[in-house]
């Protein structure tokens, strides 16, 4: 109890501080994407190194008290003795026979041993479950958030860009405006838009939306995708105000639902949602003009203008094109779309280092698993080796006999890891989001691949390195009879 338990509390005292200052900085390092950070405070309060060490020690202890009390409970004499195996009996696949006949003899063998051992089978495929869910969570993660970039300035958003200026300027001005867009493409789409910060609320919960009235609704909706996220059916703003998904699920709103929104400090109407759109980024609170006269009752002072030019997303082109707008006095800012898509893209680079720590860790896990089993399944079936050995197998075949059962378990691992792995993602995705973004909530196919491939590359480690200890094992040692 003394040897185990004091190798986990000092494991867990390594692990405690290094996760004081490992994970901080990752996740950190990833939010740094979009805030300033300057300094991290690491903080180290007493009550978690408890609570973590503390655990890690007493999961240990309850195992070595169970297995010691097992063996506590036999005479010497028998401890004395060689181990005897495990005697053999029916295994579930013997009894389909289509498929029992049709087994080589060597996988006859490897079947009943995974199933012979039932403890070990079931600490392998658990130790592998959890290295294939570690790594496919580190793998979703990077596609959930870098799915944001596409979806949203591809699937949503299909304008050029938007640019401001005053809501008081003359028509003359305005004019001027429209006129700087068609000189350089003639065949420039745009609709004004009014967008201003109003504060709304439902049962209680609070968030701030950008509040956005457009002029030319059929026009906006071809700019901006509106469409529900899991069904797919498209909204349209004639039927009435749409909310963005992520502050819907802030708010607890659902469509049919009305909506308080803060017109003034000393008042607060409320519109009924007629939909709820997909969207990653910022709250929007999408309406029609008659929406907005309803609501605030007054016409809107439109500051903004959506285009689409179909302007190449050349880095080059863009700046000669933001120039040539931005050279006109009225217009106070410019956005453009791909220009927030190329820095976006960048700051994502970012989530590889989360994917790293996440695999490298899934990587511990797998090797520690799998080397102590494999170590103890040799010490067991030290003396079954050996007669392998006087009957004539090679070395390799050996390995295989032996190996094959690891392969097996592997797989199987890997298999539930996988599912284990999508309900952790999309638990990390939705607890880590900041009350700004949404995450994706999909993970491509090729990740499940290579969270299994590399679940299966460490195992063929872990039996690449015990090979070397299965050659080593003296056949005449072995099987000499305790005296």
């Amino acid at each position: 109890m003394i040897y185990a338990v004091s190798g986990a509390a000092i494991g867990g005292a390594f692990g405690a501080v290094g996760g004081c200052f490992l994970f901080p900085s990752v996740i950190v390092y990833a939010y740094s994407m979009m805030y300033d950070i300057k300094k991290i405070h690491y903080l180290f309060t007493p009550e978690n190194m408890i609570v973590s060490i503390g655990s890690m020690s007493l999961a240990i202890a309850l195992t070595v008290f169970f297995s010691c009390r097992k063996a506590l409970e036999e005479t010497p004499a028998s401890l004395m003795r060689p181990k005897a195996p495990k005697a053999g009996k029916r295994v579930l696949i013997e009894r389909i026979p289509f498929l029992w006949n049709h087994m080589s003899f060597f996988a006859k063998v490897s079947g009943r041993n995974i199933f012979r051992y039932k403890r070990r089978m079931f600490m392998t495929i658990v130790g592998i479950a959890g290295c294939t869910a570690l790594s496919l969570t580190g793998l979703g993660l990077k596609n959930s958030i870098s799915d944001i970039v596409d979806l949203q300035y591809d699937k949503i958003y299909k304008y050029s860009g938007y640019l401001a200026y005053d809501e008081d300027a003359k028509p003359s001005e305005l004019e001027s405006i429209y006129n700087t867009l068609l000189e350089y493409e003639p065949n420039t789409k745009y609709t004004r838009a009014l967008i201003k910060q109003y504060e709304t609320d439902f049962s209680g919960n609070k968030v701030t939306c950008y509040v956005t009235c457009v002029e030319d609704t059929a026009l906006f909706e071809q700019f901006v995708d509106l469409h529900e996220r899991r069904s797919g059916e498209k909204l349209s703003l004639s039927d009435g105000a749409i909310i963005t998904e992520k502050a819907a699920k802030l708010l607890g709103l659902s469509k049919g639902d009305a909506l308080n929104v803060k017109i003034s400090d000393s008042s607060t109407k409320s519109l009924v949602i007629a939909g709820i759109t997909e969207q990653y980024t910022s709250h929007y609170l999408y309406m029609s003009e008659s929406v907005y006269k309803e609501l605030f009752g007054t016409s809107p002072k439109f500051n903004m203008v959506y285009f689409d030019n179909g302007i190449s997303r050349d880095e080059a082109v863009q700046d000669a094109f933001s120039e040539h707008v931005i050279a006109n006095d009225n217009v106070l800012a410019l956005i453009m779309n791909a220009s927030s898509l190329s820095s976006v893209h960048e700051t994502l680079q970012i989530m590889d280092l989360v994917t790293v720590v996440l695999i490298v860790s899934a990587a511990a896990l797998a090797f520690v698993v799998l080397y102590n089993l494999t170590n103890v399944n040799i010490t067991e079936r030290i003396r079954e080796i050996a007669t392998l050995k006087v009957l004539g197998f090679y070395d390799m075949e050996v390995s295989s006999y032996i190996f094959r059962e690891n392969i097996i378990l592997s797989i199987m691992g890997g298999i539930v890891g996988l599912g284990l792995g999508y309900a952790l993602c999309m638990f990390v995705i939705t607890t880590a989001e900041i009350d700004e973004v949404m995450f994706g909530r999909s993970i491509h196919a090729p990740s499940y691949l290579w969270a299994f491939l590399i679940t299966l590359a460490f195992s063929l480690i872990v039996n690449f390195i015990m090979t070397g200890v299965l050659k080593k094992i003296s056949m005449v040692e072995s099987l000499k009879s305790v005296e």
